[in-house]
């Protein structure tokens, strides 16, 4: 919920509304001020709010040049603590590198004992199936797990006591470090299993870290790294504990805690193979054919009981009569070859003998518990699980839920198990990716950043012109100006070009190819067309008023804007394609505004001839195509036809490129994912956001009516006007004619699409032209929904207001 909050906050700063989203919260005008001036400085700094779906990680130096990494996290200590410990342990596998850290409610900070510099990406590199494991290896490294040992152990009477009372912080913290240091890889011990138990379950959210970490996997949750040139406001509580933190040290980690720790940690980041994996792997593949054979595996493979293997008695007896077996006391048959070995690891108890005894059972006859080792050899209670220990201490052994594997099968029992579940693909209705496109559209970002990554995404798809800002960018803009692209047309990045089916794509600037000659025309040009043509050919890049001259006075603006239809010039604003689109009430207008706007055409940005684009291959072409729809069949591909781009992804599918396999219901049996994708896709098409995201209709990311067919009873037109509320991708209630009409699919839901509705409504992310929504026609039940989301009764309507300022 304050991740949320904040995520909101955010989303009214880049609307320029942010007061009155504080006073929204039920702040009065002086703490809604007061909390204004505690945000603005950050979002200063960091450009964004971290939030529920945004952690900023923010790389600064500190008074003393040292490098820091602050990680501004939403989610609370319980979550953040485990946060930081994965962190820096990813971070210490950096040669050379000693990483501390302090973390609180807020975020956690790293910060290198010396010059290091921490690297980038460390929280997109964490595991969330090693996480836990990783965690319980390095737990006895953090203060946490040190305090809670010494109360555990002061419980158990195991401090020790003092006549006049209670020892010594100093002492108990002492002899709580010596006791610990003991216990060390006594991992059954009741202290340590206690202590691991309550800081895993009590004080850490193990949950919480799993799902953060599978967000950042999938995609939900982003991290935005930044590097500032100064820490920002939000940072200092966590800067000054670094200072306490790097001072003292309450709760030391003595040399014997630490190695056990390490040891551990080398082991704990590798996936834990499945049982069923663990099975197969140890599982006999052929048995012996006679008994010949039976006497080479038993060379091969050791001793043997009773039921082991199902072969006829008579060749046992067969090769005790030919001397080449041997029955001996623990009941076991061996070959007469290895009867030495045999009588030094049972009789003599000699170490290495058993070692290799013990070695070769896990090897061929699979997993073995200590107390099985001891039975079937009869020794001692206790004396395998020495022998045991000591094969894990060589990395011979592993040990897993009580049970011994052999490393080797447990190894290749992990690497299959890994290959497993790379290759398992659940289907998942069709919702679910009507979910995974609209959720691509939630990027936490300054507004200058945001409207790069959407024309980024939108790169070369044509679409009428009056979509892009009464459609496109303000559903991906929150609060968006049209200055904001003018801005950022005038940095070069982008530019505009119109299509000869009369449409308009912005295209990056290095998708022209800058060595070619401008566009010839298509048809023939005016003389004072041609005039202008060649003017920009030669001079480059130039405002109107300079055109004026090659054409004796006359004003170029009407000949510019025919040459932009045709797709022969464009320039480095937006504005020309405004008047373009106002063309037709301009002609009516008075004649002072018509003087007016062409004034203001002479300043409105260079222009400059449309260059050639690169000629992209159809490889290119098909990566463009998985940027815009992530899962390409024949219903989604784009760019090329589809028995053209099947003959490229099958050699792909065939070096690992890319993945097959049938991911969404509906559609064809072939489907395709690049491999750089397929977990962050795969886990969001099994984990589809829960926020209702209102889009419109005609937008390409949403897909009902055009990639996916509509289900029964939830179909809209896709036409400019229609909204469409999604759930986890699902359509729940529809507002068609310009918010004239509503319809309900989901009447439970109705109020939280409706609240929605408003909040989007309020910062122009749909109907950014209009200052009110009138609703004429909806369902029986909504009136009340309607009225408790904001609306008003007008007459027989209900209407909602835009803010004055918003």
């Amino acid at each position: 919920a304050f991740g949320a909050l904040l995520r909101r906050l955010g989303e009214a700063y880049d609307g320029g509304s942010l007061i009155y989203a504080l006073q929204e919260l039920g702040l009065d005008a002086e703490n809604a001020e007061a909390a204004e001036h505690v945000l603005r400085p950050q979002i200063a700094v960091t450009g964004v709010l971290p939030n529920d779906r945004t952690l900023l990680a923010e790389h600064f130096r500190d008074e003393n040049g040292t490098w820091q990494l602050m990680v501004h996290s939403v989610f609370g200590r319980q979550v953040n603590e485990p946060l930081a410990i994965l962190a820096a342990e990813q971070a210490k596998r950096l040669p050379g590198t000693v990483i501390g850290y302090v973390a609180d409610d807020d975020g956690i900070l790293l910060f290198p004992y010396g010059d290091s510099l921490l690297p980038d990406n460390l929280l997109p590199r964490l595991r969330p199936e090693t996480a836990e494991a990783v965690l319980a290896a390095a737990l006895p490294l953090p203060p946490l797990f040190n305090i809670v040992f010494r109360y555990n152990a002061a419980r158990a009477l195991m401090m020790g006591l003092r006549k006049a009372g209670r020892q010594p912080l100093w002492v108990q913290r002492m002899r709580a470090a010596e006791l610990l240091e003991a216990l060390a890889g006594q991992e059954s011990h009741p202290l340590i299993r206690e202590t691991r138990r309550e800081c895993l379950e009590d004080h850490w959210d193990l949950d919480g870290v799993r799902s953060i970490l599978t967000g950042i996997r999938s995609g939900s949750i982003l991290v935005r790294e930044l590097q500032a040139e100064q820490p920002s406001p939000l940072s200092l509580p966590l800067r000054q504990q670094t200072e306490a933190a790097m001072m003292y040290d309450y709760a030391p980690t003595l040399p014997g805690t630490r190695k056990t720790a390490e040891t551990a940690l080398a082991q704990a980041d590798l996936i834990e193979p499945d049982p069923a994996q663990l099975a197969r792997t140890g599982a006999r593949r052929k048995v012996p054919q006679d008994a010949e054979q039976l006497h080479s595996l038993l060379m091969i493979e050791g001793d043997l009981e009773a039921g082991e293997l199902d072969v006829p008695a008579a060749w046992l007896n067969q090769l005790v009569r030919a001397g080449r077996v041997r029955y001996i006391e623990p009941g076991i048959w061996i070959a007469v070859e290895e009867h030495d070995l045999y009588a030094k690891a049972l009789e003599e108890q000699d170490r290495a003998a058993q070692d290799r005894l013990v070695r070769r059972l896990l090897r061929y006859r699979g997993a073995q518990t200590a107390e099985q080792v001891d039975t079937r050899y009869h020794w001692p209670d206790g004396a395998a699980q020495v022998i045991l220990a000591d094969l894990c201490a060589r990395n011979s052994a592993v040990f897993q839920d009580d049970v011994y594997y052999h490393a080797q099968l447990y190894e290749r029992a992990r690497q299959e198990t890994i290959r497993s579940r790379r290759q398992q693909i659940r289907t998942v209705p069709p919702e679910r990716y009507a979910a995974l496109l609209a959720d691509r559209l939630q990027v936490t970002a300054p507004p200058r950043e945001k409207l790069a990554l959407a024309l980024d995404k939108l790169n070369g798809q044509a679409v009428l012109p009056a979509w892009w800002e009464s459609v496109l960018l303000p559903a991906r803009v929150p609060g968006y100006r049209p200055e904001q692209l003018d801005l950022l047309l005038a940095g070069g990045q982008f530019s505009w070009r119109f299509t000869p089916e009369q449409a308009l794509c912005f295209q990056r600037d290095a998708d022209y190819d800058w060595e070619s000659d401008p566009e010839p025309p298509g048809l023939p040009l005016t003389g004072s067309e041609q005039a202008v043509c060649d003017a920009l050919r030669k001079w480059g890049a130039s405002f109107m008023s300079r055109l004026a001259g090659v054409l004796d006075g006359v004003s170029p603006y009407d000949i510019l804007l025919g040459l932009a239809e045709k797709g022969l010039v464009q320039a480095d604003s937006f504005f020309p394609v405004r008047q373009w689109l106002n063309r037709e009430r301009l002609i009516q207008a008075p004649v002072k505004q018509r003087v007016r706007a062409r004034s203001a055409a002479l300043s409105a940005g260079r222009w400059s001839c449309v260059r050639p684009l690169k000629p992209l291959s159809a490889e290119q072409l098909l990566e463009r195509a998985f940027d815009q729809a992530v899962i390409l069949c024949r219903e989604t591909i784009s760019g090329l036809p589809w028995d053209q781009a099947l003959d490229i992804l099958s050699v792909w599918e065939f070096t690992g490129r890319v993945r097959r396999g049938y991911f969404v219901a509906g559609w064809s049996g072939m489907q395709f994912v690049r491999d750089a994708d397929f977990a962050a896709t795969i886990l969001a098409l099994e984990q589809p956001s829960e926020q209702m995201i209102w889009l419109p209709a005609v937008d390409p990311a949403q897909p009902w009516g055009k990639s996916l067919t509509h289900l029964p009873d939830r179909s809209f037109l896709n036409v400019p006007g229609t909204l469409v509320a999604l759930r986890a991708g699902l359509p729940v209630a529809v507002f068609e004619r310009q918010g004239q009409l509503l319809r309900s699919f989901d009447p439970d839901v109705l109020p939280d699409a409706l609240r929605a509705f408003v909040r989007g409504f309020s910062d122009r992310w749909f109907y950014p032209q209009a200052n009110r929504a009138a609703v004429r026609q909806y369902p029986p039940g909504a009136a009340a929904a309607l009225r408790a989301a904001g609306f008003v009764r007008d007459v027989m309507d209900f209407v909602l207001y835009r803010e004055v300022g918003r």
